[in-house]
């Protein structure tokens, strides 16, 4: 059944089937701090589903941050997490709050919106530390746009730092910030699934998608294509046309005298190889109720016996 118009950039105009995930979906993050795993095969309506709920009219209150993982083959670093925050700059600008200093070491990383961060932080000598309060920097700003739907798609192509600061990011989740991950099956399992269950804030619910029904195919088809499908033949049977039991007897009528299961009712099937007069056919043996192999035979007359 559709559910609605579908956002901007998608193939249908409706969202076809998905209405029990959909639901699910906008209930996890209907409560923050939420963490919510949609997952499933590829083009199987991942991307979809998120762009569905992102629309919906009960989150024009709440920000929205979108970053996507690109298929490299060497993964940037942090890159859907800094795709995200590349657009925050409005939201920094309208903001009347001051913003936690440690902020301050993402400017190098985010140079579109550097003039809304504080400061620069001077270089540690130690990359781990760096990498904390880089990781650090992230959490401050996500709870500073808050409240806040994080949504980073196809996490199966992100880089290790990636994998470590959502890890992190589970452990010390703003509360008013809710966190959206796509993934494909076929990847395999997250590095970050045991770091999603021991969560403190619950463990991340996974909102799997299976394949939509034939049904919902043709509608979907339909919708992309702007026109009504034809409507399928219904598979061909390879039964035989059977006949009521009153043409059965009616036409039986001239050789049930030499049927050998009438004049033996315990025979369990018609004699193999006694012949039915033409006006059988194939109706009257498919429709006698003691024919378990029924089949047209020529007819010829009842042998007589000498």
């Amino acid at each position: 059944m559709p559910l609605g118009p579908a956002p901007s950039g998608s193939l249908s105009d409706v969202l076809v089937g998905r209405r029990s995930e959909l639901a699910l979906l906008r209930s996890v993050i209907g409560s923050p701090p939420a963490l919510a795993l949609v997952e499933g095969e590829a083009g199987i309506g991942k991307s979809r589903l998120v762009a569905e709920l992102l629309a919906a009219p009960d989150l024009a209150g709440t920000r929205r941050l979108v970053g996507q993982c690109e298929q490299l083959q060497e993964p940037l670093p942090l890159s859907p997490l800094l795709d995200a925050f590349r657009s925050a700059g409005a939201g920094l600008a309208r903001s009347g709050l001051p913003l936690n200093p440690v902020a301050g070491a993402l400017a190098p990383l985010l140079p579109e919106i550097a003039e809304h961060l504080p400061p620069p932080l001077p270089p540690l000598p130690d990359q781990r530390a760096e990498r904390h309060r880089v990781f650090r920097a992230a959490v401050a700003l996500l709870d500073h746009l808050g409240p806040l739907v994080l949504v980073l798609e196809d996490v199966h192509w992100a880089d290790a730092g990636t994998h470590d600061f959502l890890a992190f990011l589970a452990a010390h989740q703003p509360r008013d910030v809710a966190v959206i991950l796509t993934v494909r099956t076929e990847a395999g399992l997250l590095p970050i699934r045991e770091a999603f269950a021991r969560a403190p804030s619950g463990p991340a619910r996974t909102i799997s998608l299976a394949p939509l029904s034939l049904p919902e195919v043709e509608e979907l088809a339909g919708g992309v294509l702007g026109a009504e499908l034809p409507a399928r033949s219904p598979a061909p049977s390879t039964r035989r046309p059977a006949a009521s039991r009153s043409s059965w007897r009616r036409c039986c009528a001239r050789c049930w005298s030499g049927c050998p299961p009438v004049r033996s009712p315990a025979a369990p099937t018609c004699w193999p190889t006694w012949p039915c007069p033409p006006c059988c056919g194939t109706s009257c043996c498919s429709a006698c109720p003691r024919s378990t192999t029924p089949r047209r035979r020529s007819w010829a007359p009842r042998p007589s016996s000498a």
